[in-house]
């Protein structure tokens, strides 16, 4: 019986992965493959000979197709200015406003972490007149701040949320005996609680990052002259066509970035995760 359900429990993850890679392998497919086959009837689903041309435009092989490889390579700058830019600041802003919320005491503590949390509840299509009429007035429309700045509000409060637990997790005794010999609050956050919350750390980047890597509508709104490759893609999107094999390669290529930060970083992320759960 034992081995019916770990079969059962093995069959259902392979379910599950299969449903979760097939959108991954059609696009990779589309993106080797002819318009005119995606739009036969029926269509060919596995091309008889693989077309790398999408690539070799995006990737400026094609003399006729320089525009495409100058647009595809600004809007991978813009991705990772906006991403790695958001990363950096909702990090550091994570680190300090969780160790402020789950050690500091000051008047109203509680009240300010329940707003900032509440946040999160809000629909970001609910604030995004108000947001864009303040970016308006700052002159952060169409610019890198703009951009940082916009995704590191959307992330800045799951990632107070789950510091503030990593912080809350570590034994109160470590600092109590750092206090003693003379440590003040700035050194006891940089000597003992940044190492000791490390992996939470990596697990906040790794969450902002992929959010950030993946925002569409967002720059669309904020930031159309500073597009990214989420943007670009849109782009091949015309009034009486649609480019498949060119949305898809650069949509193969955007999906580079994100999995080899789950590949390679992932037991970071897990291990941060679980950090928070235990201790939190």
């Amino acid at each position: 019986m034992k081995r019916i359900g770990s079969v059962g429990f093995a069959a259902a993850l392979l379910l599950l992965a299969a449903w979760s890679l097939l959108p991954v392998i059609w696009t990779a497919i589309t993106s080797i493959s002819k318009v005119q086959d995606l739009t036969a009837i029926p269509p060919n689903i596995f091309p008889d000979s693989p077309d790398f041309s999408s690539y070799g435009k995006l990737f400026g092989f094609d003399p006729k197709s320089w525009d495409v490889w100058t647009t595809m390579k600004q809007s991978t700058v813009n991705s990772l200015i906006g991403s790695v830019g958001g990363m950096v600041v909702v990090t550091f802003l994570a680190l300090l406003s969780g160790y402020a919320f789950a050690r500091v005491k000051f008047p109203g503590r509680n009240l300010v972490f329940f707003v900032c949390i509440a946040t999160m509840a809000l629909p970001g299509y609910a604030v995004m007149i108000p947001l864009y009429r303040l970016m308006m007035e700052l002159h952060l429309l169409n610019t890198y701040p703009g951009i940082i700045l916009i995704f590191s509000s959307a992330y800045a409060p799951i990632a107070v949320w789950l510091m503030r637990g990593f912080v809350a997790g570590l034994p109160r005794e470590i600092e109590e005996s750092a206090t003693i010999d003379g440590a003040g609050r700035w050194r006891i956050l940089m000597s003992i609680v940044f190492p000791l919350t490390a992996p939470g750390l990596v697990a906040v980047a790794i969450i902002t990052f992929l959010g950030c890597w993946s925002m569409f509508v967002t720059v669309m709104v904020f930031s159309p002259s500073l597009k990214t490759l989420n943007v670009f893609i849109s782009e091949f999107v015309l009034k009486t066509s649609i480019d498949y094999p060119m949305m898809c390669a650069v949509g193969v290529i955007s999906m580079i970035p994100p999995i080899l930060i789950v590949a390679f970083l992932n037991r970071y992320l897990i291990s941060g995760l679980m950090l928070g759960s235990i201790k939190g």
